[in-house]
């Protein structure tokens, strides 16, 4: 049994120049380095890098971004953006951390708020 099953933590990986067709679902954390074509549903954390690419809608408890999202993104915790992310859609988070460089076209929903921003 490695140390990864004692712990109980799942860690998926989807590395690149692989390419996916169809609807993501993890129980745990997930790496794209690829492209998923599908929407993708994480139940812990989601990493997207630099190479990855998701066109579909994102639901997770947290996420850090490098690659490029076309799609709706729901993060129940913070979504990180880093300077070579770019979102195209909406998203809904409890905390939005946006480096310089990063790209977001759509609107933003903070929740645990009534207001939006644009």
């Amino acid at each position: 049994m490695t140390d990864q099953e004692r712990s109980g933590i799942l860690i998926n990986i989807i590395g690149h120049g692989t390419k996916v067709e169809g609807a993501v679902t993890s129980p745990g954390d997930l790496r794209v380095d690829g492209q998923i074509h599908g929407a993708v549903t994480v139940a812990s954390r989601l990493a997207l890098g630099s190479t990855g690419l998701i066109e579909g809608d994102v639901i997770c408890d947290s996420a850090d971004f490098s690659g490029i999202v076309k799609g709706n993104v729901t993060c129940r915790g913070g979504l990180h953006l880093k300077k070579t992310a770019r979102i195209e859609g909406d998203i809904t988070v409890g905390k939005l951390i946006v480096e310089s460089g990063a790209e977001f076209l759509g609107s933003c929903t903070m929740l645990g708020s009534s207001n939006k921003l644009s």
